[in-house]
Parts: structure tokens; C-alpha cells; sequence
């Protein structure tokens, strides 16, 4: 489920400087769209730089605190910071406090925040997970098998 509220346009616009101008109402509809608010949630703020040094500096800041995407459209350079956050008040609060200081400090305007479900590890990547280097470079103590060739093959 992806929750996604509008940005801000102008200075005059209360929304520049509050992404989330109601966390209870975020979270309610949150809630109502089948997000449980008992787990984390993955939650994106999506900036937009008009100047690209900003927005070249902006994108190595933010790594230490969320993760980051990088791009651009014609008319803007783009940063989608995000992480994973607690659904209650105070923690999406800190959030957005965090996102207008990063904003404020990198010259850029919020564009959208968005509020995922975050997925649950599927099966096959939980079981690649426990692959050890030996799996994948193979142990010197075991025996090799030799691949033979069925005639078929192109060299």
C-alpha cells in the first residue's frame, strides 16, 4: 500500500515547511489503507533541487540518515530520501522535523511523501541469505565436478 500527499508549491504555502501538515490524519489513512501500525512502515520524501550543486551535495549528506535516489527531470534535480519508521505520532513526527531541516539547510522544496507497507522478506531471498562465501566460490577441500561437453556446445 503506497500513501502519497501532495507538495508544497510556494513560500506562501504552508505545506513548503510541513510535509506532513497532519500526522494523525496520515496515520489514520495509513491505517485505513491496510497498513498495520503496529510494524514499521517505509516512508519517502521526494525533494526538488533547482540548483544541481545543492542538489549534488544534498544527495551525499542525506546517506548518513536515510536512503537516498538520485535523479533528475527536465525541469529539476530530484533526491527521494527514505527510511524505515515506527507509524506512531512522535516517530513520523521526527521524521518530518529531520526532512524540513535537510530542506532548509540544501536549498530544496519537498515535492511528496509517500508511506509503504514494508514488504516481508520472501523465502528465496531469506535462503540466499545464509549462502556462505563457500557456496559461491567453492571449498578447496571439495571435489570439483567436470562439466563434459554433449557436442552441442559453440566455443
Amino acid at each position: 500500500m503506497n500513501l502519497v500527499g501532495a507538495g508544497g508549491t510556494s513560500d506562501d504555502d504552508v505545506a513548503d515547511r510541513h510535509p506532513i501538515p497532519d500526522v494523525r490524519g496520515l496515520l489514520a489513512d495509513a491505517a485505513a489503507a491496510g497498513l498495520d501500525p503496529h510494524r514499521d512502515a517505509y516512508i519517502s520524501f521526494h525533494l526538488r533541487f533547482d540548483d544541481r550543486a545543492a542538489w549534488e551535495r544534498g544527495a551525499k549528506a542525506a546517506t548518513d540518515q536515510w536512503d537516498v535516489s538520485a535523479y533528475s527531470r527536465p525541469e529539476a534535480h530530484m533526491l527521494r530520501l527514505c527510511t524505515s519508521t515506527p507509524l506512531t505520532e512522535a516517530a513520523v513526527e521526527r521524521q518530518r522535523d529531520a526532512v524540513i531541516a535537510f530542506a532548509v539547510a540544501h536549498e530544496a522544496v519537498w515535492e511528496s511523501v509517500a508511506v509503504e507497507d514494508l514488504a516481508p522478506v520472501s523465502t528465496w531471498k531469506a535462503i540466499a541469505a545464509q549462502r556462505t562465501p563457500a557456496h559461491d566460490t567453492g571449498d578447496a577441500d571439495e571435489p570439483q565436478v567436470a562439466q563434459h561437453s554433449t557436442g552441442g556446445d559453440v566455443a
